[in-house]
Formats: C-alpha cells, sequence, structure tokens
C-alpha cells in the first residue's frame, strides 16, 4: 500500500470532520511513530559533522521532529532544537557560526565564519528510514480509516 494523493485527501477531510478525540488520538498516534525516527535522522546525521566546537554534542543532545497534517500532504521536520541553528543549510554543506573568541561582543556586532561540512548526511540519514515512516504513517491512517468508516482507505 502506498500513500498517494486522493487517498491522502480523504484521509485529511474525513480527520478534519471527526470527533475531537479521535483527532487527537490519530496525531499523537503520527506523532508517536514518526518522531522518534525523525529524532534517529537527526543523531544520525549529526555523526558527520566536525566534533570539536560542540555543534555534533548539541545537535544530538537537542534533536526534536514534529509531525504536521495539512490538508494535502503530511509534514516530517526536523528541529536541532534551538532557533538559530537550521540543518537546511548544514545539510547543504555550510555551516556559519560565530568566529571563536568573539562571544564576548554584544549580539549585533559578533563576527561570523562560514565552514564547510560534509552535505547531504541528514537527507541520507532521512532516506533510510523513508520506508519505515511511509509504512507507520500508512498503517496509523487505515486504522483510522477503519475506524471512522468500517473500511480500509485503499
Amino acid at each position: 500500500m502506498r500513500i498517494d494523493p486522493p487517498a491522502y485527501k480523504a484521509f485529511a477531510a474525513a480527520l478534519k470532520d471527526s470527533d475531537k478525540d479521535i483527532k487527537r488520538q490519530t496525531r499523537a498516534s503520527l506523532r508517536a511513530l514518526l518522531a522518534p525516527l525523525g529524532v534517529e535522522a537527526i543523531r544520525e546525521g549529526s555523526e558527520g559533522m566536525p566534533r570539536r566546537g560542540g555543534l555534533r554534542a548539541y545537535l544530538t543532545a537537542n534533536a526534536k521532529a514534529s509531525v504536521s497534517l495539512q490538508a494535502n500532504r503530511m509534514y516530517l521536520t526536523l528541529n536541532p532544537g534551538r532557533s538559530g541553528v537550521r540543518l537546511g543549510p548544514i545539510d547543504r554543506g555550510s555551516l556559519r557560526h560565530p568566529a571563536i573568541g568573539d562571544m564576548r561582543r554584544p549580539k549585533g556586532q559578533r563576527r561570523f565564519v562560514e565552514q564547510s561540512v560534509p552535505s547531504g548526511t541528514y537527507t541520507h540519514a532521512l532516506m533510510k528510514r523513508k520506508d519505515e515512516i511511509t509504512a507507520d504513517a500508512e498503517r496509523t491512517i487505515s486504522l483510522f480509516m477503519k475506524v471512522k468508516f468500517g473500511r480500509d482507505w485503499s
């Protein structure tokens, strides 16, 4: 079974019209299944980061993932835990950070440097889990449709 757009739209519409308890349970189930896989991907992707400076330790210690459901799609968002750190540029191979010794300066006066890091580590870690993420989402959506309509969604 694969998640196709018309079936997902039917699921999203059915979820929207559902009882609050069913909505909450379905979203909680998706978060409980998918968020830990996202955190694993952050931790594995961070293994390629430089050891010195504390970035790797920070990323692995503060890793979070969230699941967002919308009418047309579902998102699994990887979040390293602090608003100033974004995984997108790091995954593209570029890390921008304050110069060492510059941290005593006021925030607006710090000098930043660009550092090259291995690219694609987070994408690779997430793609390794793609089948498991899809299967978990399909099982949860299928269970919801079975409870809601008494039949499978496919």
